[in-house]
This record gives structure tokens, sequence and C-alpha cells, in this order.
């Protein structure tokens, strides 16, 4: 099973599978603030090779996942997001609820 092929032949499973992984992303990322950390940053490293509408199905939905789910518990967190080759993703990334777009 691949993402790519989730997309198209599976996408409740490949849904699913991402919404649990935002959520083990999500108390990953508490369990750092916890730690120490100051600043969290999300990378999407492949975000900038989806056509926009596929990032917006694909990925976007579970960033704003990781992020509300963060925020309800680490308010004060600042939340840096970057997108590998974000250019065409910049307006789209905008309503994602972090704090700071890190630009490419």
């Amino acid at each position: 099973f691949s993402a790519g092929e989730g997309c198209h032949t599976a996408p409740h499973l490949l849904q699913t599978l991402l919404s649990h992984l935002a959520q083990a992303i999500a108390d990953y990322v508490v369990f750092q603030v916890e730690s120490g950390a100051h600043c969290i940053q999300i990378f999407d490293s492949w975000g900038g090779q989806l056509p926009p509408d596929m990032w917006e199905r694909w990925s976007k939905p579970y960033i704003k996942e990781i992020v509300d789910l963060v925020k309800k518990r680490c308010l004060e967190t600042p939340i840096v997001l970057y997108i590998n080759g974000n250019g065409g993703l910049l307006e789209r990334m905008k309503d994602t609820g972090v704090d700071v777009i890190g630009l490419d």
C-alpha cells in the first residue's frame, strides 16, 4: 500500500491512516514541548510536489489536525509550517492554524 496508490484505490483507508499518524505526531510534538522545545516546525517535505487540489485533500487536513491538537495542549508554543517547493501553496497554507510559514 502506498499513499500515491491509496488516494485513488482506497481513499477511506488512507484518510484513516493519515489521521492516526496526525494524532501520533501531535502526541510526539506535545512530548517535545513538555521536554523543553520552545518552537515546533512541521515539515511537509513532499507537499510542493502535489498539485494544489491534491495537497488540499491529502496534506492540509492532517497538518490542521496536528496543529489543532497541539494548540489545545501547548497554546503558547509557536508552530512553523515549511513545505518544500511551496510557491504554489502559499495562499493555501495561511489557514492551517500555524503561527509562521517558512518560505522556500
